[in-house]
């Protein structure tokens, strides 16, 4: 009787995705004149570019959040090519996050906070979504991009996931802010899928050197030579090649810096496995 005397008949509820079905079959729910899934993202379209961006998530079902890689507004498609800065900052519920292959950026710390964010993908299909209500409005930083600049993921997009054990990179990405995964203890395993390592000077604080990266066939050698990605315990590529590419001799008077597996800096090298950084800038794994 929670509804008795109500215009329900006249008014609209809005309800998990999930669930639509069960509420429009049960009374008293079923006698709302309109029942709608409730939308999960607040997204803002660009109505000149055609392109959208999320700003943050109003409902999270099931600990899944879904990029979509475009959306359908009063007949327009828009395609998602952003995530607005911190628009999933400190968000709790998010276990799990689909990004699409369309887009340009991630914004700073977009993900950061998610204490129980555990994994990040890369869908291999488009998913594209309808909804029913969105905030219209220039979007300057998707506007002002130049097509085929790549994809950048902004400074500490996925920082403080103290559970985020998997992430996957899309083959967009060409630039990677500072500290992007800082205090992301459990990160063991990053795929990359950019055949041209993106540009990163650090990835902050996490167990790198017990950490996995696989990359695509025929980048181990780059990836493998190029910091902060060479300091990785493991590179391998799709097929499971690790990244030893041979045995080579180094000068020791072109050394700069010395550092063991767990990162600490040593004054030489000490008998195991050993990160040599050049003076050059590049590093090498170099076992003793």
């Amino acid at each position: 009787t929670a509804f008795e005397k109500s215009s329900i008949a006249s008014s609209t509820l809005h309800v998990p995705g999930s669930a639509l079905s069960s509420y429009q079959a049960t009374a008293p729910w079923s006698g709302f004149g309109t029942i709608l899934p409730i939308e999960p993202l607040d997204i803002t379209v660009d109505t000149d570019t055609k392109e959208a961006t999320v700003e943050t998530a109003k409902f999270v079902e099931d600990g899944n959040v879904v990029i979509p890689a475009s959306i359908e507004v009063d007949g327009e498609t828009y395609t998602v090519t952003s995530i607005a800065n911190e628009a999933f900052k400190d968000v709790e519920d998010v276990e799990t996050v689909t990004l699409p292959r369309t887009l340009k950026e991630i914004g700073k710390g977009a993900f950061s906070g998610c204490k129980a964010l555990k994994e990040v993908v890369v869908s291999e299909t488009a998913t594209n979504s309808k909804v029913s209500a969105v905030r219209y409005g220039k979007i300057q930083r998707v506007a002002t991009r130049a097509a085929g600049d790549g994809m950048r993921i902004g400074e500490r997009a996925f920082a403080d996931c103290p559970l985020l054990a998997s992430v996957t990179i899309p083959s967009t990405a060409t630039t990677i802010g500072d500290n992007v995964f800082n205090n992301c203890e459990s990160l063991k395993n990053v795929t990359c899928e950019a055949v041209n390592c993106p540009t990163v000077k650090t990835f902050g604080e996490f167990p790198i050197s017990e950490a996995t990266l696989t990359v695509p066939v025929g980048s181990l050698k780059q990836y493998g030579e190029t910091n902060p990605w060479s300091l990785f315990g493991k590179i391998q590529d799709f097929n499971g090649t690790t990244g030893v590419n041979g045995i080579s001799v180094y000068d020791r008077n072109d050394v700069k810096d010395v550092y063991g597996i767990d990162g600490s800096k040593r004054p030489t090298p000490a008998k195991g496995l050993n990160i040599i950084r050049m003076s050059d800038g590049t590093t090498r794994k170099v076992m003793r």
